[in-house]
């Protein structure tokens, strides 16, 4: 099949020029741009384009397309989109969802399947510098090498991300910097990219003559849309003056609390305002209504991406250069009406934005002579996007590598994905908050700016392990989740986040599950496995991944290795107590059919005796560190966690006798690594970490996860079916 043919099969028409060209790429890029208007199919060009290199090349070309998205409701588009392709082409790829409200990370745990990942930038970037939001703790080290390596990044609409393009560079720089044995891809998207984004010589893709003289693109790129400046006008009395009835008119301006005063002062006309500061269920409800509206839409920036409109008549406020193409691209977008226009008028703030960036807009208007035309725009040199949030260090990267927890607070990473009012996080309102009240549902959440909730209400509730935890305000953090009272007030389901309201807010209804977020996991039970047979089965599946994946020889034999020994801590006459009290008999065992026994030595770590008798046995090092570090508990430092300060380190002592396991070890009196003269477990981390660098490091560690969890799937069952015992 040639491309253009399996490009029309994935989406149901011949492609552009521009998404022939971007398919018919040879070469790969560790980075690269696709620079097109709005709504001539950027997203398709790289999933087709990522689907058929994958076809032609797979050995060169990533196993994970990833979508790094500046805002939620672009998730479920695009979502859908990667759906409805891969579906027409009959692949069985996933499409998994990474944002607040919906996470769904078992993309995590099969490094070796192709699968598409859509994110928004908190959730991505997190994952990518070893703090994941809305993940655990100790799964972080396998979501940073599943979002890092052996990926394609698509960063989309480059000109809404701020920090979280800067950082995605760095990152991909950082990567190159200290290698890793599978390849890492990023691609900026954007109808206004700045170019002092790349480097000189970064291959740029774009519209070309023949896109332009295309019928398709010429209908969308080449249509007049007259200009007019209305300096300090009202924008409702413009819409009063210019709508026309059973025409769709949009207002787009800068504050979410404008555009709620411009709907309240248009009574008597078919209004719908939207923005981002709704709840998800009362959010929904409105994008429902858009489909063949005619009235008036007033919004915020959220409809510059992911919300496909075809106005007659655009009013909007003085924007930044990028802002303005995107509101421009919803106006005269399918020839609906016979006529199209834009209206710009000065708001009387420049906030979130600054003078500079709205006088950089000016200026540039003043060159389209009163035509807004999409071919006039992209004709325009894009101004550069401000510098904002910071630099990612080479230093700050290892610093994030080590996960252990912190006696304070973790670092901060917020100003490396975001800065300013769009540090958000996600609030919901329950009649009666408690500990054990059900888990966020996604349609219950409204996305509001950190500062702003922490001035309006004092304390919150948060989810912490299996429950809630109330928390004062000043504690939350950027990508939070937080619960407050319905009593408590701040929203109106017709207005969306209002601080200023004292009415208590309608509950969103559940449904009858509570809105779980249960691990699929938990609903299977598993029967009771021989240690030395979970050894041998993980030693397999190490196996399998590794020819799958074409590893090479200095990192498989480890990889292997350290698979067969992953375990022999279990041996240990603490481990082997709970596995009788839990279901077992005589024997070894790694695995009990039940778990409600904890350990006789609080805080029993088994993987610190795996790797502590590798180390007596003078195993390889890289061996002993994945044999330490396969739970993602014990890294880098060999120290108590904060809230275990009694009794042994980690519930093992010195002295321990670990007995043999049959066929895999021979027993073993264990001994602490001796520390000084670089002879301790930390001076063993920062070799293994310079040899191999962070992300190979990683990547090694979510690989003998992965081979652990493959190898417990075997002797997984249905609870239906009851518990069984396997020897």
């Amino acid at each position: 099949m040639q491309p253009a043919s399996y490009f029309e099969a994935a989406a149901g028409f011949p492609p552009l020029p521009f998404q022939l060209a971007w398919m018919e790429q040879q070469e790969p890029a560790p980075l690269r741009s696709l620079e097109a208007p709005t709504g001539l199919g950027k997203t398709l060009a790289t999933l087709v384009g990522w689907l058929w290199a994958r076809r032609q090349r797979p050995e060169s070309t990533p196993r994970r397309l990833v979508y790094q998205l500046p805002l939620r409701t672009l998730t479920d588009q695009i979502a859908a989109e990667c759906r409805s392709v891969i579906e027409r082409l009959g692949l069985a790829i996933p499409v998994h969802v990474l944002r607040g409200g919906q996470v769904e990370n078992d993309y995590a745990d099969a490094l070796a399947a192709e699968a598409v990942i859509v994110g928004t930038l908190d959730q991505v970037v997190s994952r990518q510098l070893m703090r994941g939001y809305c993940c655990s703790r100790w799964s972080w080290p396998r979501h940073f090498a599943a979002l890092n390596t052996d990926v394609r990044i698509v960063v989309d609409e480059t000109q809404l991300q701020g920090a979280a393009v800067r950082t995605a560079i760095r990152l991909q720089e950082l990567h190159h910097l200290h290698g890793a044995p599978m390849p890492r891809e990023l691609v900026l998207c954007s109808a206004t990219l700045d170019a002092a984004l790349l480097n000189a010589g970064t291959p740029r893709h774009g519209l070309s003559d023949a896109d332009y003289e295309h019928p398709v693109a010429q209908r969308k790129v080449g249509r007049s849309k007259p200009l007019t400046m209305a300096g300090a006008e009202d924008p409702a009395a413009l819409v009063l003056s210019h709508h026309q009835k059973g025409s769709l008119s949009l207002v787009v301006v800068n504050q979410v609390r404008r555009a709620q005063q411009i709907a309240a002062q248009l009574d008597g006309l078919p209004v719908l305002l939207l923005h981002s500061r709704f709840r998800r269920a009362e959010r929904q409800m409105i994008e429902e209504q858009l489909s063949g509206f005619r009235g008036v839409v007033i919004a915020t920036q959220t409809v510059e991406a992911g919300i496909d409109l075809d106005a007659r008549l655009l009013i909007s406020d003085l924007c930044p250069w990028a802002s303005f193409v995107q509101r421009c691209g919803r106006v005269g977008r399918n020839n609906t009406y016979p006529e199209a226009a834009v209206i710009v008028c000065e708001p009387a703030a420049a906030l979130p934005y600054s003078e500079a960036e709205l006088a950089e807009t000016r200026q540039r208007l003043g060159l389209l002579a009163g035509d807004a035309c999409v071919r006039s725009l992209m004709a325009v040199a894009a101004p550069p996007q401000p510098g904002e949030g910071l630099r990612l260090s080479e230093d700050r990267l290892l610093e994030l590598f080590d996960t252990h927890p912190p006696e304070q607070g973790d670092i901060d990473i917020s100003s490396y994905l975001r800065v300013g009012e769009m540090r958000d996080v996600s609030l919901l309102w329950r009649r009666q908050p408690s500990t054990e009240m059900a888990p966020a549902a996604d349609a219950e959440l409204c996305e509001a700016p950190l500062r702003a909730v922490q001035q309006r209400y004092s304390t919150l509730w948060i989810p912490r392990g299996d429950g809630w935890t109330e928390i004062p305000s000043a504690q939350l953090v950027v990508g939070s989740t937080a619960a407050v009272a319905c009593t408590a007030g701040g929203y109106a389901t017709a207005t969306g986040w209002l601080p200023a309201s004292t009415e208590p807010v309608p509950e969103i209804e559940l449904p009858t599950d509570g809105g779980s977020t249960e691990d699929r996991s938990s609903f299977r039970s598993s029967v009771a496995v021989t240690l030395p047979q979970h050894l041998r089965d993980t030693h397999e599946e190490a196996q399998t991944l590794c020819a799958a994946m074409a590893i090479s020889p200095s990192m498989a034999n480890p990889l292997q290795r350290a698979a067969l020994l992953h375990d022999i801590g279990k041996a240990h006459a603490v481990f082997q107590a709970t596995m009788r009290a839990n279901g077992c008999g005589d024997g070894q065992w790694a695995k009990a059919p039940g778990w409600g026994s904890r350990h006789g030595r609080p805080g029993f770590r088994h993987e610190l005796a795996s790797a502590l008798a590798a180390m007596q046995k003078e195993e390889e090092p890289l061996v002993s560190y994945l044999l330490m570090a396969h739970h993602g508990k014990i890294r880098l430092r060999l120290q108590p966690f904060p809230w275990a300060r009694d009794g042994p380190l980690h519930g093992v002592e010195e002295g321990d006798l670990l007995p043999a396991v049959e066929g895999v070890s021979e027993a073993t009196v264990l001994r602490f690594p001796p520390t000084g003269m670089g002879k301790g477990w930390s001076p063993l981390c920062r070799r293994l970490l310079e040899q191999h660098g962070p992300f190979a490091l990683a990547w090694l560690e979510a690989l003998i996860r992965e081979a652990d969890l493959r190898a417990s799937r075997r002797w997984q069952i249905p609870a239906a079916n009851g518990i069984q015992a396997a020897i």
